[in-house]
């Protein structure tokens, strides 16, 4: 999965400090791969999701890693509306970066950002929106920063824009 943000700046959610993302602002792009779980490949049982995030120009050594942390049961009853929390460490020194933490929802998901120190940068909110994929990116005052939009006939991309734009993207995401 790629994600370009040329445009787009982490205004609202930078923090000062060893666990802050200002390691990400210098990029246009990061690239993000899932490691392959032998065990889940062989017999098809959901395991904790693990991913490495690149620059986009360098795949030699990851930037950071995300490791997944949720429940067997919810794994592999809940499938993609399961509950989790996502830890996303410095590949260099280990130190967590920002942690997503989902609760469960039937419908309308949402996720809560936080930085290393555990402040709440924002949130990522599911609007209900018919025959597209539509979400709220929002500060911790819960002020909307960004749209993310994804057309329901690409399920692996989403454009990001300004609250209520219907024109131009300022950024993508794209597999």
């Amino acid at each position: 999965m790629s994600i370009s943000f040329a445009q787009l700046r982490f205004h609202g959610f930078r923090r000062q400090g060893a666990t802050d993302i200002s390691c990400l602002e210098p990029l246009d792009s990061i690239f993000i791969k899932q490691e392959i779980e032998v065990l889940e490949a062989l017999t098809g049982i959901e395991t904790q999701n693990k991913y490495k995030i690149y620059a986009k120009t360098s795949t030699n050594a990851p930037l950071l890693l995300a490791k997944e942390e949720s429940d067997f049961c919810a794994r592999n009853c809940l499938g993609a509306m399961r509950p989790f929390s996502l830890n996303i460490t410095s590949a260099m020194t280990g130190a967590q970066i920002i942690k997503l933490v989902r609760p469960y929802k039937c419908c309308l998901s949402e996720c809560e950002v936080f930085d290393g120190s555990d402040n709440k940068l924002g949130s990522i909110q599911q609007k209900c929106v018919c025959c597209a994929r539509v979400f709220a990116l929002l500060d911790a005052q819960g002020q909307q920063l960004y749209e993310i939009y994804g057309p329901c006939c690409s399920p692996w991309s989403f454009f990001i824009r300004m609250p209520g734009s219907k024109g131009d993207a300022a950024d993508n995401v794209s597999e």
